[in-house]
Protein backbone atom coordinates (compact mmCIF):
# COMPACT_ATOMS: atom_id res chain seq x y z
CA UNK A 1 0.00 0.00 0.00
CA UNK A 2 1.33 3.39 -0.95
CA UNK A 3 2.21 5.94 1.59
CA UNK A 4 -0.13 8.68 0.26
CA UNK A 5 -2.67 6.25 0.32
CA UNK A 6 -2.23 4.98 4.18
CA UNK A 7 -2.08 8.82 4.70
CA UNK A 8 -5.61 9.62 3.58
CA UNK A 9 -7.09 6.56 5.66
CA UNK A 10 -5.02 7.58 8.67
CA UNK A 11 -3.27 10.96 8.78
CA UNK A 12 -1.81 10.86 11.64
CA UNK A 13 0.00 6.93 11.40
CA UNK A 14 0.33 7.44 8.01
CA UNK A 15 2.28 11.10 8.59
CA UNK A 16 4.63 9.40 11.33
CA UNK A 17 5.42 6.62 9.68
CA UNK A 18 6.01 8.62 6.32
CA UNK A 19 8.99 10.29 8.82
CA UNK A 20 10.65 7.04 8.36
CA UNK A 21 9.44 6.91 4.55
CA UNK A 22 12.78 4.63 3.41
CA UNK A 23 12.27 2.43 6.51
CA UNK A 24 8.92 1.25 5.46
CA UNK A 25 8.48 1.61 1.81
CA UNK A 26 12.24 3.56 0.61
CA UNK A 27 9.97 5.51 -2.64
CA UNK A 28 11.77 6.67 -4.89
CA UNK A 29 9.74 9.65 -6.53
CA UNK A 30 8.91 11.41 -3.60
CA UNK A 31 11.27 13.39 -1.93
CA UNK A 32 12.89 12.89 1.33
CA UNK A 33 10.26 13.83 4.34
CA UNK A 34 11.73 15.17 7.56
CA UNK A 35 11.48 13.82 10.63
CA UNK A 36 9.71 15.01 13.80
CA UNK A 37 13.16 15.65 15.15
CA UNK A 38 13.49 17.93 12.35
CA UNK A 39 10.16 20.22 13.03
CA UNK A 40 10.71 20.17 16.89
CA UNK A 41 14.16 19.38 17.94
CA UNK A 42 14.77 17.10 21.06
CA UNK A 43 16.95 18.47 23.88
CA UNK A 44 20.19 17.71 23.45
CA UNK A 45 22.27 15.95 26.59
CA UNK A 46 24.48 13.96 27.87
CA UNK A 47 24.04 10.29 29.28
CA UNK A 48 27.05 8.77 32.25
CA UNK A 49 25.54 5.68 32.01
CA UNK A 50 26.09 5.20 28.32
CA UNK A 51 29.85 6.75 28.47
CA UNK A 52 32.41 3.78 26.98
CA UNK A 53 33.95 4.13 30.19
CA UNK A 54 31.17 2.64 32.03
CA UNK A 55 30.69 0.02 29.65
CA UNK A 56 34.52 -1.08 30.03
CA UNK A 57 34.46 -0.75 33.79
CA UNK A 58 31.45 -3.55 33.95
CA UNK A 59 32.92 -5.51 31.19
CA UNK A 60 36.05 -5.80 32.85
CA UNK A 61 34.56 -6.84 36.32
CA UNK A 62 32.45 -9.87 34.02
CA UNK A 63 35.71 -11.04 33.09
CA UNK A 64 36.22 -9.69 29.36
CA UNK A 65 39.12 -7.60 27.85
CA UNK A 66 37.88 -4.50 26.96
CA UNK A 67 39.00 -1.64 24.80
CA UNK A 68 41.18 1.28 26.55
CA UNK A 69 38.87 3.96 25.87
CA UNK A 70 41.16 6.77 25.51
CA UNK A 71 42.15 4.89 21.92
CA UNK A 72 38.57 3.08 21.43
CA UNK A 73 36.46 3.27 18.46
CA UNK A 74 32.63 3.99 19.36
CA UNK A 75 29.29 4.77 17.59
CA UNK A 76 26.23 6.07 18.55
CA UNK A 77 23.31 5.34 16.46
CA UNK A 78 20.74 8.01 16.68
CA UNK A 79 23.32 10.78 18.07
CA UNK A 80 20.91 13.97 17.01
CA UNK A 81 22.71 16.87 17.90
CA UNK A 82 25.98 15.29 18.93
CA UNK A 83 25.47 16.24 23.02
CA UNK A 84 26.23 12.57 23.97
CA UNK A 85 29.01 11.79 21.68
CA UNK A 86 30.70 15.72 21.24
CA UNK A 87 31.95 15.70 24.76
CA UNK A 88 33.33 12.35 25.24
CA UNK A 89 35.02 13.01 21.20
CA UNK A 90 36.88 16.13 23.20
CA UNK A 91 37.58 13.75 26.38
CA UNK A 92 39.31 11.46 24.67
CA UNK A 93 41.30 13.15 20.99
CA UNK A 94 43.14 9.82 20.49
CA UNK A 95 39.47 7.95 19.98
CA UNK A 96 37.33 7.91 17.20
CA UNK A 97 33.72 8.76 17.26
CA UNK A 98 30.73 8.00 14.42
CA UNK A 99 26.80 9.19 15.18
CA UNK A 100 24.62 8.19 12.76
CA UNK A 101 20.91 10.01 12.69
CA UNK A 102 17.83 10.15 10.63
CA UNK A 103 17.09 14.09 11.40
CA UNK A 104 19.65 15.90 8.98
CA UNK A 105 18.98 19.18 10.81
CA UNK A 106 20.16 17.76 13.82
CA UNK A 107 23.52 16.47 11.99
CA UNK A 108 24.03 19.73 10.84
CA UNK A 109 23.95 20.99 14.42
CA UNK A 110 26.32 18.37 15.43
CA UNK A 111 28.59 19.26 12.52
CA UNK A 112 28.38 22.57 13.28
CA UNK A 113 29.54 22.05 17.05
CA UNK A 114 32.62 19.70 15.95
CA UNK A 115 33.73 22.46 13.38
CA UNK A 116 33.52 24.90 16.02
CA UNK A 117 35.31 23.09 18.89
CA UNK A 118 37.70 21.99 15.98
CA UNK A 119 37.62 18.35 16.61
CA UNK A 120 39.13 15.95 13.85
CA UNK A 121 38.36 12.45 15.57
CA UNK A 122 34.55 12.48 14.84
CA UNK A 123 32.17 12.14 12.11
CA UNK A 124 28.38 12.78 11.75
CA UNK A 125 26.38 10.91 9.12
CA UNK A 126 22.43 11.78 8.34
CA UNK A 127 21.43 8.42 7.47
CA UNK A 128 18.61 5.57 8.11
CA UNK A 129 19.87 2.90 9.54
CA UNK A 130 18.37 0.43 6.92
CA UNK A 131 21.02 2.63 4.34
CA UNK A 132 23.62 1.56 6.43
CA UNK A 133 27.08 0.86 4.12
CA UNK A 134 27.84 -1.94 6.03
CA UNK A 135 31.35 -2.74 4.15
CA UNK A 136 32.51 0.83 5.19
CA UNK A 137 30.77 1.33 8.34
CA UNK A 138 34.05 -0.37 9.94
CA UNK A 139 34.39 -2.26 13.60
CA UNK A 140 33.51 0.07 16.94
CA UNK A 141 34.58 -1.00 20.25
CA UNK A 142 31.61 0.29 21.83
CA UNK A 143 28.24 0.73 19.99
CA UNK A 144 25.40 3.10 22.34
CA UNK A 145 21.70 3.75 20.69
CA UNK A 146 20.08 6.18 23.65
CA UNK A 147 16.46 6.89 23.85
CA UNK A 148 15.81 5.49 20.15
CA UNK A 149 14.84 1.90 20.04
CA UNK A 150 11.56 1.95 21.15
CA UNK A 151 10.49 4.53 18.96
CA UNK A 152 11.08 3.93 15.82
CA UNK A 153 9.16 0.77 13.62
CA UNK A 154 10.02 -2.63 13.87
CA UNK A 155 11.98 -2.69 10.55
CA UNK A 156 14.59 0.22 11.91
CA UNK A 157 14.92 -1.77 15.12
CA UNK A 158 16.11 -5.02 13.33
CA UNK A 159 18.36 -3.37 11.41
CA UNK A 160 19.67 -1.48 15.22
CA UNK A 161 20.15 -5.27 16.46
CA UNK A 162 22.17 -6.01 12.92
CA UNK A 163 24.29 -3.00 13.28
CA UNK A 164 25.17 -4.34 16.91
CA UNK A 165 26.27 -7.46 15.65
CA UNK A 166 28.16 -6.69 12.55
CA UNK A 167 30.50 -3.66 13.53
CA UNK A 168 30.71 -4.65 17.03
CA UNK A 169 34.38 -5.62 17.57
CA UNK A 170 34.84 -9.47 19.19
CA UNK A 171 35.40 -8.02 22.96
CA UNK A 172 32.99 -5.16 22.32
CA UNK A 173 30.33 -3.96 24.43
CA UNK A 174 26.72 -2.30 23.17
CA UNK A 175 24.76 0.11 24.91
CA UNK A 176 20.57 0.15 24.37
CA UNK A 177 18.06 1.77 26.38
CA UNK A 178 14.21 0.76 25.70
CA UNK A 179 10.82 0.62 27.28
CA UNK A 180 10.02 -2.46 29.15
CA UNK A 181 6.87 -4.17 30.82
CA UNK A 182 5.43 -4.18 33.62
CA UNK A 183 5.53 -0.62 34.47
CA UNK A 184 5.02 0.90 31.41
CA UNK A 185 2.03 -0.43 31.20
CA UNK A 186 0.70 1.71 34.25
CA UNK A 187 2.73 4.98 32.39
CA UNK A 188 0.96 3.95 29.00
CA UNK A 189 -2.75 5.13 30.65
CA UNK A 190 -1.80 8.18 29.98
CA UNK A 191 -0.11 8.44 26.70
CA UNK A 192 -3.09 5.68 25.63
CA UNK A 193 -5.24 8.52 26.52
CA UNK A 194 -3.58 10.89 24.74
CA UNK A 195 -2.96 9.47 21.41
CA UNK A 196 -7.01 8.51 21.07
CA UNK A 197 -7.71 12.10 21.72
CA UNK A 198 -5.06 13.90 19.67
CA UNK A 199 -5.80 11.12 16.37
CA UNK A 200 -7.37 13.40 13.92
CA UNK A 201 -4.44 16.33 14.52
CA UNK A 202 -1.00 16.93 12.85
CA UNK A 203 0.36 19.82 13.75
CA UNK A 204 3.11 18.90 16.94
CA UNK A 205 2.21 21.82 18.96
CA UNK A 206 -1.38 21.57 19.10
CA UNK A 207 -1.03 17.92 19.19
CA UNK A 208 0.63 18.64 22.59
CA UNK A 209 -1.35 21.26 23.67
CA UNK A 210 -4.64 19.22 23.15
CA UNK A 211 -2.94 15.97 25.20
CA UNK A 212 -1.98 17.89 27.87
CA UNK A 213 -5.67 19.49 28.37
CA UNK A 214 -7.47 16.30 27.88
CA UNK A 215 -5.29 13.99 30.48
CA UNK A 216 -5.60 17.25 33.04
CA UNK A 217 -9.07 16.54 32.48
CA UNK A 218 -9.58 13.02 33.18
CA UNK A 219 -6.59 13.18 36.47
CA UNK A 220 -7.98 16.40 38.15
CA UNK A 221 -11.41 14.87 38.21
CA UNK A 222 -11.98 14.64 42.19
CA UNK A 223 -13.19 11.03 42.90
CA UNK A 224 -15.02 10.19 46.05
CA UNK A 225 -14.54 6.83 46.88
CA UNK A 226 -15.63 5.94 50.60
CA UNK A 227 -15.53 1.83 50.47
CA UNK A 228 -12.47 -0.04 51.62
CA UNK A 229 -13.25 -2.77 49.18
CA UNK A 230 -11.25 -4.30 46.86
CA UNK A 231 -12.79 -2.33 43.68
CA UNK A 232 -12.44 1.08 45.96
CA UNK A 233 -8.86 0.29 46.73
CA UNK A 234 -8.48 -0.30 43.13
CA UNK A 235 -9.86 3.16 42.11
CA UNK A 236 -7.80 4.57 44.55
CA UNK A 237 -4.74 3.56 43.07
CA UNK A 238 -6.14 4.63 39.40
CA UNK A 239 -6.43 7.88 40.73
CA UNK A 240 -3.17 8.00 42.05
CA UNK A 241 -1.22 7.02 39.28
CA UNK A 242 -3.00 9.48 37.27
CA UNK A 243 -2.53 12.21 39.19
CA UNK A 244 1.07 11.18 39.87
CA UNK A 245 1.35 10.92 35.96
CA UNK A 246 0.06 14.39 35.17
CA UNK A 247 2.39 16.20 37.70
CA UNK A 248 5.02 14.44 35.75
CA UNK A 249 3.71 15.49 32.46
CA UNK A 250 3.39 18.96 33.47
CA UNK A 251 7.05 19.81 34.08
CA UNK A 252 8.29 18.34 30.78
CA UNK A 253 8.67 20.94 28.32
CA UNK A 254 7.11 20.49 25.10
CA UNK A 255 9.90 19.52 22.90
CA UNK A 256 10.29 16.67 25.63
CA UNK A 257 6.69 16.00 25.60
CA UNK A 258 5.90 15.78 21.87
CA UNK A 259 8.13 12.91 21.35
CA UNK A 260 8.28 11.06 24.51
CA UNK A 261 4.84 11.04 24.65
CA UNK A 262 2.98 11.49 21.57
CA UNK A 263 5.84 9.82 18.46
CA UNK A 264 3.18 7.26 16.67
CA UNK A 265 6.31 4.60 17.53
CA UNK A 266 6.55 3.94 21.29
CA UNK A 267 7.22 0.13 22.07
CA UNK A 268 7.23 -1.41 25.16
CA UNK A 269 7.52 -4.96 25.59
CA UNK A 270 8.53 -7.53 28.87
CA UNK A 271 12.49 -7.74 29.14
CA UNK A 272 12.43 -11.55 28.19
CA UNK A 273 10.44 -10.26 24.56
CA UNK A 274 13.72 -7.94 23.77
CA UNK A 275 16.25 -10.83 24.69
CA UNK A 276 14.02 -12.59 22.50
CA UNK A 277 15.43 -10.10 19.39
CA UNK A 278 18.61 -10.04 21.11
CA UNK A 279 19.47 -13.46 21.17
CA UNK A 280 17.81 -14.08 17.93
CA UNK A 281 20.28 -10.86 16.09
CA UNK A 282 23.55 -13.17 18.47
CA UNK A 283 23.71 -10.99 20.70
CA UNK A 284 23.65 -11.93 24.51
CA UNK A 285 22.68 -9.77 27.93
CA UNK A 286 25.98 -8.30 29.75
CA UNK A 287 24.24 -5.96 32.55
CA UNK A 288 22.47 -3.40 33.15
CA UNK A 289 24.33 -0.13 33.35
CA UNK A 290 23.07 0.12 36.17
CA UNK A 291 24.24 -2.66 38.07
CA UNK A 292 22.94 -2.34 41.25
CA UNK A 293 19.16 -2.49 40.28
CA UNK A 294 20.22 -5.77 39.19
CA UNK A 295 21.47 -7.16 42.63
CA UNK A 296 18.60 -9.13 44.99
CA UNK A 297 20.86 -8.10 47.39
CA UNK A 298 18.94 -4.91 47.52
CA UNK A 299 15.80 -6.31 47.67
CA UNK A 300 15.23 -6.97 51.06
CA UNK A 301 15.27 -10.01 53.43
CA UNK A 302 13.31 -13.30 51.39
CA UNK A 303 13.85 -12.40 47.84
CA UNK A 304 16.79 -13.91 47.28
CA UNK A 305 15.19 -17.76 48.32
CA UNK A 306 11.80 -16.84 46.31
CA UNK A 307 14.31 -15.89 43.39
CA UNK A 308 16.01 -18.93 44.06
CA UNK A 309 12.87 -20.99 43.75
CA UNK A 310 11.55 -19.66 40.34
CA UNK A 311 14.49 -18.31 38.48
CA UNK A 312 16.90 -20.75 36.53
CA UNK A 313 18.90 -18.10 34.23
CA UNK A 314 19.94 -14.30 34.09
CA UNK A 315 16.66 -14.24 31.67
CA UNK A 316 14.45 -15.21 34.12
CA UNK A 317 16.38 -13.52 37.36
CA UNK A 318 16.03 -10.31 35.35
CA UNK A 319 12.46 -10.27 34.53
CA UNK A 320 11.70 -11.28 38.08
CA UNK A 321 13.20 -8.42 39.23
CA UNK A 322 11.27 -6.40 36.44
CA UNK A 323 8.31 -7.83 38.30
CA UNK A 324 8.98 -6.76 41.55
CA UNK A 325 9.91 -3.42 40.89
CA UNK A 326 7.68 -2.44 38.66
CA UNK A 327 10.17 -1.50 35.68
CA UNK A 328 9.73 1.22 33.10
CA UNK A 329 13.13 1.29 31.40
CA UNK A 330 16.27 -0.34 30.89
CA UNK A 331 19.70 0.26 30.18
CA UNK A 332 21.21 -2.67 28.92
CA UNK A 333 24.78 -4.12 28.25
CA UNK A 334 25.00 -6.58 24.69
CA UNK A 335 27.76 -8.64 23.60
CA UNK A 336 28.57 -11.29 21.00
CA UNK A 337 27.06 -14.63 21.85
CA UNK A 338 30.14 -16.14 22.14
CA UNK A 339 32.05 -13.97 24.26
CA UNK A 340 32.15 -15.91 27.88
CA UNK A 341 30.53 -13.75 30.49
CA UNK A 342 31.31 -14.19 34.06
CA UNK A 343 29.12 -12.18 36.54
CA UNK A 344 30.70 -13.29 39.62
CA UNK A 345 32.11 -10.21 41.15
CA UNK A 346 35.06 -10.94 41.91
CA UNK A 347 37.83 -9.42 44.64
CA UNK A 348 40.82 -9.82 42.13
CA UNK A 349 39.52 -7.43 39.29
CA UNK A 350 39.10 -4.10 41.64
CA UNK A 351 43.01 -3.84 41.51
CA UNK A 352 42.94 -2.44 37.98
CA UNK A 353 40.00 -0.01 38.29
CA UNK A 354 39.66 3.46 39.20
CA UNK A 355 37.87 4.31 42.36
CA UNK A 356 35.84 7.28 44.21
CA UNK A 357 33.10 8.11 46.46
CA UNK A 358 30.60 11.00 46.57
CA UNK A 359 29.51 10.00 50.39
CA UNK A 360 29.43 12.00 53.14
CA UNK A 361 30.94 10.98 56.67
CA UNK A 362 29.44 11.62 60.11
CA UNK A 363 29.41 10.46 63.10
CA UNK A 364 27.54 6.67 64.03
CA UNK A 365 24.75 7.32 66.85
CA UNK A 366 25.37 5.70 69.91
CA UNK A 367 28.61 4.47 69.52
CA UNK A 368 31.74 5.44 71.48
CA UNK A 369 33.37 7.67 68.97
CA UNK A 370 35.02 4.68 66.80
CA UNK A 371 32.54 3.99 64.20
CA UNK A 372 31.44 6.11 61.43
CA UNK A 373 28.67 6.17 59.39
CA UNK A 374 28.87 6.96 55.61
CA UNK A 375 25.72 8.13 53.96
CA UNK A 376 24.14 8.88 50.54
CA UNK A 377 21.24 11.36 51.43
CA UNK A 378 19.35 11.22 47.82
CA UNK A 379 19.30 8.02 48.17
CA UNK A 380 18.75 7.75 52.12
CA UNK A 381 21.68 4.83 51.79
CA UNK A 382 23.83 4.28 54.63
CA UNK A 383 26.32 2.14 56.20
CA UNK A 384 28.42 2.07 59.28
CA UNK A 385 31.71 0.62 60.12
CA UNK A 386 34.35 0.53 63.00
CA UNK A 387 37.02 -0.73 61.25
CA UNK A 388 39.84 1.97 60.84
CA UNK A 389 41.21 0.73 57.46
CA UNK A 390 38.15 1.24 55.82
CA UNK A 391 37.10 4.48 57.38
CA UNK A 392 41.03 5.79 56.58
CA UNK A 393 39.76 4.65 52.81
CA UNK A 394 36.60 6.07 52.55
CA UNK A 395 37.53 9.75 54.44
CA UNK A 396 40.45 9.80 51.46
CA UNK A 397 38.07 9.02 49.21
CA UNK A 398 35.40 11.42 50.03
CA UNK A 399 38.15 14.18 50.81
CA UNK A 400 39.92 14.05 47.48
CA UNK A 401 36.70 13.41 45.28
CA UNK A 402 36.50 13.70 42.51
CA UNK A 403 40.23 12.68 41.80
CA UNK A 404 40.34 8.66 41.35
CA UNK A 405 42.50 6.24 43.10
CA UNK A 406 43.35 2.70 42.91
CA UNK A 407 42.89 -0.13 45.29
CA UNK A 408 46.21 -0.27 46.19
CA UNK A 409 47.40 3.21 46.31
CA UNK A 410 44.40 3.25 48.90
CA UNK A 411 45.22 -0.04 50.89
CA UNK A 412 49.12 1.24 51.30
CA UNK A 413 47.92 4.71 52.58
CA UNK A 414 45.70 3.02 55.29
CA UNK A 415 48.07 0.72 56.39
CA UNK A 416 50.93 3.48 56.72
CA UNK A 417 48.51 5.93 58.74
CA UNK A 418 47.03 2.70 61.06
CA UNK A 419 50.09 0.96 61.90
CA UNK A 420 52.82 3.32 61.73
CA UNK A 421 53.18 2.84 65.62
CA UNK A 422 52.87 -1.31 65.58
CA UNK A 423 53.50 -4.37 63.47
CA UNK A 424 50.88 -5.20 61.20
CA UNK A 425 48.70 -7.47 62.27
CA UNK A 426 47.56 -8.58 59.05
CA UNK A 427 49.81 -8.96 55.45
CA UNK A 428 49.12 -6.37 53.31
CA UNK A 429 47.60 -8.81 50.76
CA UNK A 430 44.97 -9.80 53.74
CA UNK A 431 44.14 -6.13 54.14
CA UNK A 432 43.75 -5.72 50.44
CA UNK A 433 41.18 -8.56 49.95
CA UNK A 434 39.23 -7.17 53.36
CA UNK A 435 38.96 -3.39 51.95
CA UNK A 436 38.35 -4.59 48.96
CA UNK A 437 35.16 -6.69 49.52
CA UNK A 438 34.07 -3.80 51.65
CA UNK A 439 34.50 -1.51 48.71
CA UNK A 440 32.76 -4.12 46.34
CA UNK A 441 30.04 -4.23 48.71
CA UNK A 442 29.66 -0.32 48.66
CA UNK A 443 29.61 -0.30 44.99
CA UNK A 444 26.63 -3.12 44.52
CA UNK A 445 24.47 -0.90 46.40
CA UNK A 446 24.85 2.45 44.70
CA UNK A 447 27.20 4.32 42.07
CA UNK A 448 26.53 7.05 44.74
CA UNK A 449 28.47 5.25 47.49
CA UNK A 450 31.28 3.73 45.09
CA UNK A 451 31.92 4.55 41.34
CA UNK A 452 34.68 2.18 39.61
CA UNK A 453 35.69 3.50 36.08
CA UNK A 454 38.18 1.93 33.53
CA UNK A 455 40.16 4.66 33.54
CA UNK A 456 40.46 8.14 35.43
CA UNK A 457 38.54 11.44 33.67
CA UNK A 458 40.56 13.74 32.04
CA UNK A 459 40.34 16.35 34.28
CA UNK A 460 42.50 17.88 37.57
CA UNK A 461 41.48 18.37 40.43
CA UNK A 462 43.62 21.01 41.67
CA UNK A 463 43.26 24.62 40.71
CA UNK A 464 46.09 26.08 39.03
CA UNK A 465 47.67 28.99 38.53
CA UNK A 466 45.93 29.56 35.50
CA UNK A 467 43.17 27.08 35.16
CA UNK A 468 41.66 25.51 32.21
CA UNK A 469 37.77 24.50 32.01
CA UNK A 470 37.22 21.99 29.18
CA UNK A 471 36.96 23.36 26.15
CA UNK A 472 33.48 21.81 25.88
CA UNK A 473 31.91 23.49 28.78
CA UNK A 474 33.15 26.45 27.56
CA UNK A 475 31.24 26.25 24.33
CA UNK A 476 28.09 25.42 26.21
CA UNK A 477 28.42 28.28 28.62
CA UNK A 478 28.49 30.82 26.04
CA UNK A 479 24.88 29.71 25.43
CA UNK A 480 23.40 28.13 28.65
CA UNK A 481 23.45 27.04 32.01
CA UNK A 482 24.26 23.52 31.96
CA UNK A 483 27.50 21.76 30.68
CA UNK A 484 28.86 18.57 30.78
CA UNK A 485 32.06 17.55 32.97
CA UNK A 486 34.66 15.49 32.51
CA UNK A 487 32.64 12.58 33.91
CA UNK A 488 30.04 12.96 31.48
CA UNK A 489 27.54 14.36 34.30
CA UNK A 490 25.34 17.23 33.37
CA UNK A 491 26.35 20.41 35.86
CA UNK A 492 24.38 23.59 36.31
CA UNK A 493 25.97 26.25 37.00
CA UNK A 494 24.87 29.94 38.33
CA UNK A 495 25.32 33.09 36.61
CA UNK A 496 28.80 34.29 38.25
CA UNK A 497 30.42 30.81 37.86
CA UNK A 498 29.20 30.58 34.15
CA UNK A 499 30.76 33.80 33.37
CA UNK A 500 34.31 32.79 35.28
CA UNK A 501 33.94 29.28 33.88
CA UNK A 502 33.60 30.60 29.99
CA UNK A 503 37.19 32.96 30.62
CA UNK A 504 38.90 29.45 31.51
CA UNK A 505 41.32 29.39 28.58
CA UNK A 506 44.84 29.11 30.62
CA UNK A 507 45.49 32.86 30.00
CA UNK A 508 43.66 34.16 32.90
CA UNK A 509 45.07 34.33 36.51
CA UNK A 510 42.99 34.50 39.83
CA UNK A 511 43.39 38.28 40.04
CA UNK A 512 42.41 38.96 36.36
CA UNK A 513 39.26 36.90 36.55
CA UNK A 514 38.60 39.07 39.82
CA UNK A 515 39.38 42.48 37.55
CA UNK A 516 36.64 40.89 34.66
CA UNK A 517 34.39 39.73 37.16
CA UNK A 518 33.90 43.39 38.77
CA UNK A 519 32.90 44.95 35.39
CA UNK A 520 30.25 42.76 34.79
CA UNK A 521 26.87 42.95 36.23
CA UNK A 522 25.99 39.39 36.19
CA UNK A 523 27.54 40.10 40.26
CA UNK A 524 25.77 41.30 43.13
CA UNK A 525 26.11 44.84 43.16
CA UNK A 526 27.73 44.43 46.72
CA UNK A 527 30.85 43.32 45.21
CA UNK A 528 31.51 45.46 42.63
CA UNK A 529 33.92 48.04 44.36
CA UNK A 530 35.53 45.42 46.63
CA UNK A 531 38.63 43.84 45.08
CA UNK A 532 39.25 40.89 48.02
CA UNK A 533 35.80 40.17 47.57
CA UNK A 534 36.11 40.08 44.07
CA UNK A 535 39.06 37.49 44.18
CA UNK A 536 37.85 35.68 47.26
CA UNK A 537 34.46 34.74 44.62
CA UNK A 538 36.78 33.96 41.80
CA UNK A 539 38.52 31.25 43.97
CA UNK A 540 35.45 29.88 45.52
CA UNK A 541 34.14 29.53 41.65
CA UNK A 542 37.32 27.65 40.99
CA UNK A 543 37.53 24.83 43.92
CA UNK A 544 33.62 24.43 42.60
CA UNK A 545 35.23 23.93 39.06
CA UNK A 546 37.48 21.57 40.16
CA UNK A 547 35.43 19.83 42.71
CA UNK A 548 32.62 19.42 39.68
CA UNK A 549 34.95 17.87 37.15
CA UNK A 550 35.05 21.07 34.52
CA UNK A 551 39.25 21.76 35.20
CA UNK A 552 41.35 20.23 32.43
CA UNK A 553 44.67 22.41 33.53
Amino acid sequence: MRLHTRRALHPIRAKSEARYARSVARPTEEPPMTTPYDEINYPDAAFAQSHPDRLAMLAHLMGMTPAPVPQARVLELGCAAGANLIPMACQYPDATFVGIDYAETQIAQARDTAAALRLENMRFEALNFLDVNHDALGEFDYIIAHGIYSWVPQAVQQAMLTIFKRHLAPQGVGYISYNVLPGWRMYGIGREAMMYRVRGLTDLNERARVAREYLSGIARIERDIQSTNAWARFQKAYDILLKAQMDYLDAKPNNVFVHDELEFNNEALYFWQFMERFEAAGLQFLSESVLPVSLPSNLGDGIQDFLGKHCTNIIELEQTLDFLRNRTFRQTLLVHDDVAVDRRLKLDRLPALYLTSKMQRTPAEGTDGGSVTYIVVDEELKFTTGDPLTIHVFDQLIRTYPREQRLAELVLSAREANYALQIPPRSAEEDAASIAATLLQAFGRSYSMLEMRASPAPMVTEVSERPIASAYARFQAIGGFDVTNQRHEVVTLDRVTRFVISRLDGTHDVAMLARALGQEVVIPRKMNDSGPELRHEVEAVLKYLARTALLVG
